[in-house]
């Protein structure tokens, strides 16, 4: 009766005409920079305490899942298990709704977190292993309404918990075509392009007063006939546009952003066996790329998808992945390891950091955001491109620190920079912790996807 109860409340304020009060970011990992995975808890078999020990040897402290109300409350449980009391290691779940866009499936949504929670509850589980609710993964335009809708109801159920939307940040996928009048959705702007996007995001901003910005795009992509390289230009093009993008909102509206890495390579067919879509795997330089640019740009956590090597379909087949199907290491597990364990040897200089400015040396600037500038004779240090494709140049500040962080721009080849201290500067990011001090300068080349991290002193 009491859980029959819960229920009926819950989905009563599917109809609430008050507004849920969100807006506070809810960390899922406290003191950790979230390293999230999509893929490891799975209804095809259970999560044993060997999986979690990989997963979490990784470099990984929480995982994102769309997974039976049974195979959670059991994976709740062996985390629980295998990282008691006393443990240092952080790991929690976070339930994905999926796609909670029509009554039905919100009542069921609703139904689930509310099974999910009296389990945990009646198992006296620790708080810590549930780290919040995916409320939908990639809504379009049109779903807004109902996204709302199950968005402030999730919010009302899980109090004290992160709740959040992931977004797919291309433009094509969010404003979803109208095969009834064979025309697309798209925002004021009448057009479907990045500039809707940004309409998009103003909108779901406004309606929801998110805790969390969380987006995803792949910029690596390959055909039969091409390769990675020169088919995936235009894409990180678009990777840095929704960087520079993701930035700007947080920056505007106080709310922290995350992004996605690429975990794996993806084949998807038509029905005539065509091939529509093609990811390329990953490797330590094309993860590293991904997770330092954006870290650089201030985010406050760093996702991936997926973990486990899915079950191919008659659409879609999976091979480089970080983990096999039993949850063993897979061809792409060491590349993760080594770019998490970056990660966290950083956290210091990023978990909690605000972007400041930034600038390119090279072609990738694609919006006109308020934190973009060019280089100035009164920043810390001046840097100069001597050769390859260019660099990122951001400045963070975390408390009392300021930093400045140089990322590479291509994924693909060395970077050769020049910098010249205005100050004096810490290098943090190197083993030997070298100084710069006014005047001096020191040419660098950053590896495929590399990075520098000074210290302003």
């Amino acid at each position: 009766m009491k859980k029959l109860m819960t229920l009926m409340a819950a989905l009563l304020c599917l109809t609430s005409a008050g507004e849920a009060k969100t807006g506070k970011y809810i960390s899922p990992t406290p003191g950790e920079m979230p390293i999230l995975s999509w893929g490891l808890v799975r209804d095809s078999e259970p999560t044993t305490p060997y999986q979690l020990q990989v997963f979490a040897d990784c470099g990984f402290n929480g995982t994102i899942t769309e997974a039976s109300t049974k195979a959670i409350c059991a994976a709740m449980d062996s985390i629980s298990r295998t990282f008691g009391e006393g443990s240092t290691q952080t790991m929690c779940v976070i339930p994905g709704m999926s796609q909670a866009v029509r009554a039905k499936q919100m009542s069921e949504g609703l139904k689930r977190v509310s099974e999910i929670q009296l389990y945990a509850k009646r198992k006296g589980l620790p708080q810590r292993v549930l780290g919040g609710w995916l409320a939908v993964d990639e809504p379009k335009y049109y779903q807004f309404d109902y996204t709302k809708r199950f968005y402030d109801a999730l919010t009302r159920m899980a109090p004290g918990k992160l709740v959040f939307v992931n977004n797919v940040a291309e433009p094509s996928k969010t404003f979803m075509l109208d095969t009834v009048t064979n025309t697309y959705l798209t925002g004021p702007s009448g057009r479907v392009d990045n500039e809707s996007l940004s309409l998009f995001l103003d909108r779901q901003i406004e309606m929801l007063n998110p805790m969390v910005l969380s987006y995803d795009y792949y910029p690596f992509r390959f055909s039969l006939t091409r390769d990675v390289k020169s088919l995936s230009k235009g894409a990180i093009g678009q990777f840095f546009h929704d960087l520079q993008l993701f930035a700007e909102k947080s920056s505007a509206h106080g709310i922290p952003f995350w992004a996605y890495c690429l975990g794996c390579s993806m084949e998807s067919y038509d029905k005539e066996g065509m091939m529509t879509e093609s990811l390329a795997g990953p490797t330590e330089a094309y993860l590293r790329f991904e997770a330092f640019n954006a870290l650089a740009f201030g985010a406050q956590g760093i996702c991936y998808w997926t973990y486990k090597q899915p079950a191919p379909s008659k659409t879609t087949t999976f091979n480089v992945t970080l983990a096999t199907s039993e949850g063993a290491p897979g061809r792409a597990y060491k590349y993760a390891k080594t770019v998490n364990g970056e990660i966290k040897r950083h956290t210091g200089v990023f978990l909690g950091a605000e972007l400041e400015a930034y600038y390119f040396l090279g072609e990738q600037r694609t919006g006109h955001t308020p934190k973009y500038r060019e280089p100035s004779a009164a920043d810390a240090a001046g840097v100069s491109l001597r050769g390859g494709e260019g660099a990122l140049v951001s400045y963070l500040s975390n408390g009392a620190d300021r930093y400045m962080v140089i990322v590479n721009q291509s994924p693909f080849a060395k970077t050769k920079v020049r910098v010249t201290a205005n100050g004096t500067l810490k290098e943090v990011s190197g083993k030997a912790k070298n100084r710069l001090t006014a005047g001096k300068s020191r040419n660098i080349t950053l590896k495929a996807g590399g990075y520098l991290i000074y210290q302003i002193l």
